[in-house]
């Protein structure tokens, strides 16, 4: 259990008393992951994310490019060398796998939330080639990919009753 200390003025202000506000889970950053993460914790839980901005104004929320995805099996072997070759082989090969193998949950989860994704003249998902991408594997919104992303998921922690932005 995470704990932090809230002062609250006593008395008519005339002293001030330290009151302590317990929270099962406490998230510091609004940004994408942290935004993703409140989603995923339990509504049970007393959730406190931290920012030290406003909300909507993370990293997340300015970057401009996409956000990839595995699209088949097939495109695995590729995925895993374009993303190992871009981080200079240094990468930690469970955690790059772990990535690759989630993403298409992850973009499900985002679709659910109401992301727009470009979409073809048939509806599909657009993908695109960025980067170190050999493949086009990558999705996005106009140049406001992280706008797109972080606002649908800020919109959908600020539902949450279980859930306090500070």
């Amino acid at each position: 259990m995470a704990q932090t200390k809230k002062k609250i003025r006593h008395d008519h202000g005339a002293r001030k008393k330290e009151m302590k506000e317990h929270y099962d889970a406490i998230i510091v950053g609004t940004g994408a992951a942290g935004l993703y993460c409140a989603l995923n914790l339990p509504e049970k839980m007393k959730i406190l994310l931290i920012t030290k901005q406003e909300a909507d104004q993370s990293d997340s929320f300015l970057a401009q490019g996409g956000i990839c995805m595995l699209r088949g099996e097939d495109d695995y072997e590729n995925y895993f060398e374009d993303t190992m070759r871009a981080g200079h082989y240094e990468n930690d090969k469970r955690a790059v796998d772990l990535m690759i193998r989630s993403s298409n949950d992850i973009i499900r989860d985002l679709l659910r939330y109401h992301v727009d994704f470009a979409r073809d003249g048939l509806g599909n998902l657009a993908f695109t080639r960025e980067g170190a991408h050999s493949q086009p594997r990558i999705l996005f919104h106009e140049d406001i990919t992280g706008k797109e992303i972080t606002s649908k998921l800020l919109m959908q922690v600020k539902k949450r009753k279980n859930v306090q932005i500070h």
